[in-house]
């Protein structure tokens, strides 16, 4: 007897698809450092303990994570500590390898698995996705960390990433609350966001000024010194939000 889906197919192949998705990304993203490849690592580590956790509620017996568990095995050999750094990311990049393709078996698979009880199989679900509405600057730097219910780090995560963004339009190597106030400063102009000669002008740029410091002193700061001061997801897509909605603007700005 087939074994039997918890949700709509559709459903189930949109997450899958979701997954395999973040990890391509996560294997081919650029790693020119050890920093960088201990935190792409940790990002992995994540992602590989959310697809279990995912696949659990998509089938009856745990069915997706013993087939997932199965086609992840193997891997790349172990490597000396004395490794170099591109053996180190080459080992990153083919350990990675099993785990997407045993995404990619499963989702092929999903016709052999009969759909929920009491649902229409032509009916149409749509899906939350929370990251869906955001600049792909903070999403591309918090989904990973979102995704595994590390909203602390996400949200400082996006706080780094718009950060960068500012630092990369402006030239300027300021960091969090200063470079803000430099960049935003409406005697400088480096980022103008309206008609300064206006005073509505003015206004917004003053205000996405004291919103950009504000947002770097009381999101970014206490997630870089504390551990879980985000109290759930909700709060933590408002925070992401507040970042989203300046690089939005940086976008639009004048040029």
């Amino acid at each position: 007897m087939a074994k039997r889906l918890l949700q709509p197919r559709s459903e189930v192949e949109t997450r899958l698809d979701e997954r395999i998705t973040l990890g391509v990304d996560l294997q081919t993203r650029a790693i020119p450092t050890e920093k960088e490849l201990r935190e792409a690592r940790e990002d992995v580590r994540r992602w590989i303990d959310f697809n279990e956790e995912l696949l659990s509620t998509l089938a009856e017996d745990d069915a997706l994570v013993a087939d997932y568990r199965s086609a992840s095995r193997g891997g790349s050999r172990i490597l000396s500590t004395y490794s170099s750094l591109p053996e180190k990311i080459d080992h990153y990049r083919k350990g990675l390898a099993p785990r997407i393709n045993a995404l990619r078996s499963i989702h092929e698979r999903l016709p052999l698995f009969a759909e929920p009880p009491g649902r229409d199989p032509d009916a149409v679900d749509v899906m939350a996705r929370p990251m869906g509405h955001l600049h792909p600057v903070i999403a591309d730097a918090a989904a990973p960390l979102f995704d595994g219910g590390h909203y602390s780090e996400a949200v400082f995560r996006a706080a780094k990433a718009l950060n960068q963004m500012v630092r990369e339009l402006t030239g300027l190597r300021e960091d969090g609350e200063q470079l803000m106030g430099h960049a935003f400063s409406e005697k400088e102009q480096l980022l103008p966001l309206a008609d300064l000669t206006t005073t509505t002008g003015a206004d917004v740029q003053r205000g996405f000024r004291f919103m950009a410091q504000g947002a770097m002193i009381g999101l970014r700061n206490p997630e870089g010194h504390e551990l879980d001061t985000v109290a759930g997801p909700d709060e933590a897509i408002e925070m992401l939000g507040l970042f989203s909605l300046i690089a939005r603007r940086l976008d639009r700005r004048v040029r």
